[in-house]
């Protein structure tokens, strides 16, 4: 699982920071005044910014809460099982 995470957590950080540095070429080929080059620049990256973010906590959340999950699963089972010991210690069936 943390393998998975590591992954999808470094490919979105490259694809943002190569999406921020091609966005500028891009913007530079249409020739704007410099206040609109600037402005479009700092929304399109505080925007690709926002959702890379967005998205990474949100696949860390799902994590975080399906092993909360499991060990609660896990915590019921065992307590289950705990319960089910303790009454067969004293349940001696009698031979006829």
């Amino acid at each position: 699982l943390i393998q998975v995470l590591i992954n999808f957590s470094m490919g979105l950080v490259m694809a943002l920071a190569f999406f921020v540095f091609g966005l500028w070429s891009i913007v530079r080929s249409y020739q704007p005044n410099p206040l609109t080059a600037v402005a479009f620049f700092v929304g399109a990256s505080c925007a690709a910014f926002a959702f890379v973010s967005t998205y990474l906590l949100a696949i860390y959340g799902a994590a975080a809460g399906g092993v909360y999950g499991l060990a609660k699963v896990v915590e019921s089972n065992a307590r289950l099982e705990q319960g089910r010991r303790r009454q067969n210690v004293g349940y001696h069936p009698h031979q006829n």
